[in-house]
Parts: structure tokens; C-alpha cells; sequence
């Protein structure tokens, strides 16, 4: 079983925590977890018909992608995790947030803010999620400008470097979105 959910909005940074911390505001922390609960628990109920849960028992996998426009690196943003988790609980979407034993977190450069949450009781972390989030050791991006290879990288960021394009834009051209990027084209190759 998979399920996934999408919550449009930026979550609590650390960057965040910690200036509440230090705020003389001591209800800061708590006010902004109130709202962002609020607003997890809706989206959730505008995206799931029935409110149930689906994963009664058992280890849970999730994967969490964080669509950001923020500067904010990885480690800041998973601070948004815990709000989730409890949303979660308090739905029941599972029966217990220590029923997890996998985790992944991606943050991916974009244009939309908004978190993917995947939840999975699948045996293999490697299945949950998009194909693209795999780890692939062999896969180059090669870049063709007017039908000419012009280089070939071994990420997306390398790709991103070389012609100054943003990861989120590369990525709608290798799903098919877009055509070009800076009027240059990329492929996937294996």
C-alpha cells in the first residue's frame, strides 16, 4: 500500500525554531504549530475521501520531497517533518508515528512550494516513491545545443552548472514538460 499527499505551503524551518527561542513572544512556537496543524489536517481531509488507517500495523515508510523556492538547505527545512507526523497521528492515517523505520528527505529547487509525502508499508524503501528519486550510479545527462552534444554530466546539478538553468527546470524537460531549457536540450541516458 502507498499513499501520498501534498501539503501547498511552506512548513517551520529551524532557522524559524531557533528565533523562537530566543523571542520574548514565548506562545511564538506554539501559534505557528497551531496554524500549520490546522492547515495540514484540511489539506489532508480535501485529498483523502475516506479518513481511515491504512496502515493499521507494521513497519511505515515515508519519503518526504521538499518543492522549495527558499534558500534554506535540507537540514532547515525537515523541521516540518514533526508537524506532518502529528497531523498524521491525529487523523489516524496510521496507527503510530514509531511505526516508521525508513525516512528519505529530497529537496528540490522549484518554482511552487509545496512537500510530497509518500507513505508506504512496502518492504523495499528503494519502491517508495517516483522511479527518479532512486539511486541510479550509471545514468549521465547529456546537453545538446541545436542538435549538437555539447557535454555530458553525471547529475543534474552538473547539467544545472553548465548551462546556469535551475535542477526544477532540467527536470520538466526530462519529464517531457517542457522542450528546451536556456535553448538547450537534455537527456537521460543509461
Amino acid at each position: 500500500m502507498e499513499l501520498e499527499l501534498k501539503f501547498h505551503t511552506n512548513f517551520i524551518s529551524w532557522n524559524e525554531v531557533a528565533l523562537m527561542c530566543y523571542s520574548r513572544d514565548r506562545n511564538a512556537y506554539s501559534r505557528k504549530k497551531c496554524r500549520e496543524t490546522l492547515f495540514a489536517t484540511n489539506e489532508i481531509k480535501k485529498q483523502l475521501k475516506d479518513m481511515k488507517n491504512y496502515f493499521p500495523e507494521g513497519a511505515v515508510k515515508v519519503m518526504y520531497e521538499w518543492h522549495t523556492t527558499r534558500k534554506f538547505d535540507l537540514g532547515n527545512l525537515i523541521a516540518g517533518e514533526k508537524v506532518i507526523d502529528d497531523v498524521i497521528n491525529a487523523v489516524g492515517l496510521w496507527s503510530d508515528d514509531s511505526q516508521i523505520t525508513y525516512v528519505s528527505h529530497q529537496r528540490i529547487a522549484d518554482n511552487v512550494d509545496y512537500v510530497r509525502v509518500v507513505i508506504s508499508n512496502n518492504d523495499d524503501p528503494e519502491n517508495i516513491g517516483f522511479k527518479r528519486n532512486q539511486s541510479h550510479d550509471n545514468v549521465k545527462y547529456s546537453i545538446y545545443f541545436r542538435g549538437k552534444n555539447i557535454g555530458t554530466y553525471n547529475s543534474i546539478r552538473g547539467v544545472c552548472n553548465a548551462i546556469n538553468a535551475k535542477p526544477a527546470q532540467v527536470q520538466k524537460v526530462l519529464d517531457g514538460v517542457y522542450r528546451t531549457v536556456k535553448g538547450c536540450e537534455v537527456r537521460e541516458h543509461g
